[in-house]
């Protein structure tokens, strides 16, 4: 074989040789990365399998079946009603519960919920978390000594928990919104 009868990648083959072509480099880079991101698409919408409504309820009744008694254990002792003095109990308990709630809020809307139902488990949850901020508010109050804005966002935090509980419940949950 001559020099002339190889192929050149540029300009093709001599006399009856077949034409090769290169692609240019940042062709091959795009077609690269497109196929990357179909696999990782493919990889991720594989994996993430929505729950029937029953492993949806059983899953989550167990975030809350593990997660509750440790914020009641926080929360119970605490003394009723409060008051300016004791406000600093409130403070030690608020500390513990807090990141307890904020725990099992992440846990449970790491759950994937049936998609008919996706609107009423996030309005449950959503009423949940602004709950989980109005413990937050409270606490902060507590701190500073403010009764009535701890007051006002207790009552706040227990009326956004009844709606969450109260919708948990009508969606079909046993423990996650269960009362007293």
């Amino acid at each position: 074989m001559t020099p002339s009868d190889q192929a050149t990648p540029l300009r093709g083959a001599g006399r009856g040789g077949r034409r090769r072509a290169r692609l240019p480099l940042w062709l091959v880079g795009v077609a690269a990365a497109i196929v990357a991101l179909v696999i990782v698409v493919l990889v991720l919408s594989s994996g993430s399998k929505a729950l029937t409504k029953e492993e949806f309820i059983q899953k989550g009744d167990a975030i809350c079946a593990a997660e509750d008694p440790k914020i009641g254990s926080a929360l119970d002792p605490l003394p009723d009603p409060p008051t300016q003095e004791n406000l600093p109990q409130f403070v030690q308990g608020l500390n513990v519960a807090l990141p307890l709630l904020q725990s099992e809020l992440t846990e449970l809307r790491r759950l994937e919920p049936p998609k008919a139902d996706q609107a009423i488990i996030n309005a449950s949850l959503d009423d949940f978390g602004r709950g989980v901020q109005r413990m937050g508010e409270a606490l902060r109050a507590a701190e500073a000594r403010d009764l009535n804005g701890f007051n006002t966002a207790i009552q706040d935090a227990t009326r956004l928990f009844d709606s969450a509980g109260g919708k948990a419940r009508d969606y079909g949950f046993q423990e996650c919104g269960k009362q007293g």
